[in-house]
């Protein structure tokens, strides 16, 4: 077999002829869409992998910084608008947590120890309904703010099951401390 490339052939009016082998571009037109419809499937798992993902660690995140900002709120030192303490704005407490949990739909829980500072029973505070709790705390009294959200997936490819994100964050009340 001669691997050289074969001249044409010339026909007798000076045009050339049909080589007697088709076109190799002829035989690999549909190789590229074949290779694409087989390769699709994985790609398109692994970039819904990469979103699903993404929208898990940005609830964990939002979930967790809720969580933060609410009890930095609640024992801060200081009056809301209203001249209500900090440690009592159960709205202000639930607002805080609200406002940096962009992608989150946050169930909120509030307790604090029920026998003063270094406290081992925690009771519900700031219940949900309420605006004002009027217990007054005392100096070294932890607030402990518990946030829950259920991650659902976008795309049920897989069966994956919900999944529980929860954060919680105790801090102790800064009342009645002045700085000089």
């Amino acid at each position: 077999m001669d691997y050289r490339r074969a001249r044409p052939e010339v026909a007798e009016d000076g045009m050339s002829a049909r080589r007697e082998r088709p076109n190799s571009a002829v035989i690999h037109d549909g190789q590229g869409l074949v290779e694409f419809a087989l390769i699709m499937p994985v790609l398109l798992l692994l970039v819904m992998g990469i979103v699903e993902f993404g929208r898990l660690m940005i609830t964990f995140s939002s979930v967790s910084t809720a969580s933060r900002d609410a009890v930095r709120y609640a024992v801060s030192v200081g009056e809301n608008s209203t001249g209500i303490p900090h440690y009592q704005d159960c709205l202000g407490i639930r607002a805080a947590a609200e406002k940096v949990a962009l992608f989150a739909d946050l169930t909120i829980v509030i307790t604090h120890d029920s026998d003063g500072p270094g406290g081992a029973a925690a009771v519900e505070y700031c219940e949900i309904g309420k605006t004002v709790d009027p217990i007054e705390v005392l100096l070294g009294t932890q607030i402990n703010v518990m946030m829950t959200d259920v991650y659902t997936p976008l795309v049920p490819i897989v069966q994956l099951p919900t999944i529980p994100i929860t954060s919680e964050t105790a801090r102790t009340v800064l009342r009645d401390v002045y700085v000089k």
